[in-house]
């Protein structure tokens, strides 16, 4: 798989793509044995752009063992993929004549009113870069999850509703990364909460324009969206699936 080599891939399994078909003597398989095989073949699927039978399979291996390392990492490996997908797409239209992506509207209505949030520990996303202090970190978390994920999703609302006030801000020369980093701190606490409620506005934060994704996210795009998709959207792939 690493070298392209699809054809040879297929002869190792012997054109089988069910482990009972590989071994048809065999009555009895462990689970490490099942999973390795299904984790060897979505490999391959994803290598030949089969998305579908890809999520097939995943899904077989989260009922089987969610939590078992192989399907963790080829779950996460799949996710990659849908997030690589869209990012090709992005750099596609980037490089095409069809600006679709770099044209795009915000979706909210510009303001320049900062958003009230039920609990007040919330500041010092607004307050703090990426080098933020754990302990508060942990603090925000130990919020009640309800108006917790609730305050994020606002954060995530405010990075759109107020992007021509921060990219002003920044044209004036006052950037600064403990102000400029609520976003990105929104979208790390929702993954880390399991928030899957909060995909579809993930979703609509990551679907404006190019330049606003590189203005609130700029490395973070493929670096860190990946791991926050995996985390939200691997139990709704097809959604995941639209957004692609």
């Amino acid at each position: 798989l690493e070298n392209g080599e699809l054809d040879k891939v297929l002869t190792a399994l012997e054109g089988a793509l069910d482990v009972q078909d590989l071994y048809p003597e065999k009555k009895i398989f462990h689970i490490s044995e099942v999973l390795a095989f299904h984790k060897l073949v979505i490999h391959y699927f994803l290598e030949v752009d089969n998305f579908e039978a890809a999520k097939s399979r995943l899904q077989i291996m989260n009922k089987l063992a969610p939590e078992h390392p192989d399907t963790q990492d080829i779950g996460k490996t799949y996710i990659n993929y849908l997030t690589q997908k869209s990012l090709d797409q992005i750099e596609e239209m980037r490089k095409g004549a069809i600006e679709v992506i770099a044209n795009r509207k915000i979706t909210r209505k510009q303001t320049k009113k900062a958003p009230s949030f039920e609990n007040k520990e919330i500041k010092y996303l607004y307050q703090h870069g990426l080098r933020i202090d754990p302990l508060l970190l942990d603090k925000i978390l130990k919020l009640p999850r309800k108006s917790l994920i609730c305050d994020l999703e606002n954060v995530l609302i405010d990075g759109i509703a107020r992007y021509n006030y921060f990219s002003k801000i920044e044209d004036k020369g006052d950037y600064s990364e403990e102000t400029f980093s609520f976003p990105i701190h929104a979208l790390f606490l929702l993954a880390e909460v399991r928030s899957e409620q909060s995909l579809d506005l993930i979703l609509e934060f990551c679907s404006q324009s190019e330049e606003f994704l590189e203005f609130w996210l700029d490395s973070h795009i493929t670096e860190s969206l990946p791991g926050i998709f995996y985390f939200i959207g691997a139990n709704q792939l097809d959604r995941l699936k639209g957004f692609v």
